[in-house]
């Protein structure tokens, strides 16, 4: 009996135990703090990418086909600014010296503008972006067709640049999202790439024809009819945006999540150096100007500036606009020059053409044309 009643205050033990039942719990709870860590805010946008829609076949044609309709027109009016500009020049009363500003003024804002919007479309959503590129694509094309003087005619190709900015960041992300992976995404980027030289084709030879009828203003009317439509189709055509309804709002998101350093960085270089280099394309003398040290002397200091800031993101392991690796990439680099180039190209024609009075607007189409193929051919060799 004696060995019973140890026995049974043995049992008493358990009984005693079950306060330590507490420390079980403790230690299941850290498999249950890894449940909410799914649902967490700032988690959520790492899992967006892998939950976006692939789009069947006839829907991906018909998103890019609307994505490519938007670049077109945007470029449309830089061949209409090329090929009108001695009859604008008459109309508006355009000095000499600003010449070239409608056109450079469009690829000023757009270069200096894009790592910004792309950052924006990253928090935001695409589809939001890409709406609001397109309705004021439609919006300062028309305001272009109205303008009454050469100042407004230079704001709103700013602008315009501006949008450019907004659409086409958006739009990549679009087709690389939500296009089958593949030969699909490959034409995708294949025909964005091919929609930009052909719009700026298209513009010359139409706007020629424009000016030499109706007149230019028209052909703005033109771009900004088709831009407002394909708004109008892009409300339905383009995928919903992925949004988590847990976690911190867009505003913090933005706040928290783009790298403002870098992207001041970015555009005060290349807006620095973009408004010499146009300044200098109307006036080489102006290289004398006291601004124009000013400015290089900025963009000489933020573009080296931008470079260590991207490799500190890197190390840190943080959010970098352009990783300096990336300019390892044969392609990438290849096709950043050949863009570039053809940019200058067709920036400098207007004042190059305007200034040849004896040359008529076929044979100013027949010389600029080419400037778009490096274009195509970068976009073939990309996809």
């Amino acid at each position: 009996m004696t060995t019973q009643t140890v026995t049974e205050l043995a049992t008493f033990e358990p009984a005693a135990s079950p306060p330590r039942a507490a420390p079980r719990k403790s230690y299941e709870t850290p498999a249950s703090v890894n449940v909410p860590l799914v649902a967490h805010g700032p988690a959520e946008p790492t899992t967006a990418p892998a939950e976006a829609v692939v789009l069947s076949k006839v829907r991906a044609a018909m998103v890019i086909a609307q994505v490519c309709g938007q670049l077109f027109f945007s470029s449309f009016c830089n061949g209409i600014i090329v090929v009108a500009l001695p009859s604008m020049q008459a109309t508006l009363g355009l000095a000499e010296g600003l010449l070239v500003w409608p056109s450079s003024s469009y690829f000023l804002t757009a270069g200096s503008c894009l790592l910004l919007a792309g950052s924006v479309a990253d928090v935001v959503g695409n589809k939001r972006v890409n709406l609001v590129g397109s309705f004021f694509s439609a919006v300062f094309a028309m305001a272009c067709g109205l303008a009454r003087s050469g100042g407004e005619i230079i704001a709103f190709r700013a602008l315009q640049g501006v949008t450019n900015a907004i659409i086409t960041p958006s739009s990549i992300s679009i087709i690389s999202s939500n296009v089958e992976e593949g030969r699909p995404r490959n034409m995708g980027f294949a025909f964005m790439g091919f929609a930009q030289p052909l719009g700026f084709c298209f513009g010359l030879v139409l706007g020629g024809v424009f000016t030499d009828t109706v007149g230019w203003r028209p052909a703005f009317y033109l771009a900004a009819a088709a831009s407002g439509t394909l708004f109008l189709l892009s409300i339905w055509a383009l995928p919903q945006d992925s949004r988590s309804k847990t976690g911190p709002s867009i505003w913090k998101r933005l706040v928290h999540e783009i790298d403002c350093v870098g992207v001041v960085l970015a555009s005060t270089g290349l807006a620095s150096l973009s408004y010499v280099l146009a300044s200098l394309s109307a006036d080489i003398n102006n290289i004398h100007k006291p601004y124009s040290i000013v400015l290089l002397a900025i963009a000489g200091c933020s573009i080296p500036t931008f470079v260590g800031w991207m490799h500190r993101q890197a190390i840190t392991h943080r959010t970098a606009l352009i990783p300096n690796s990336l300019w390892k990439s044969h392609v990438f680099t290849t096709v950043s020059c050949r863009s570039s180039r053809r940019s200058a190209a067709i920036s400098s024609s207007p004042s190059a053409f305007s200034s040849s009075r004896t040359s008529s607007r076929d044979t100013c189409r027949l010389w600029v044309a080419p400037c778009s193929t490096p274009a195509h051919n970068s976009a073939r060799r990309s996809a």
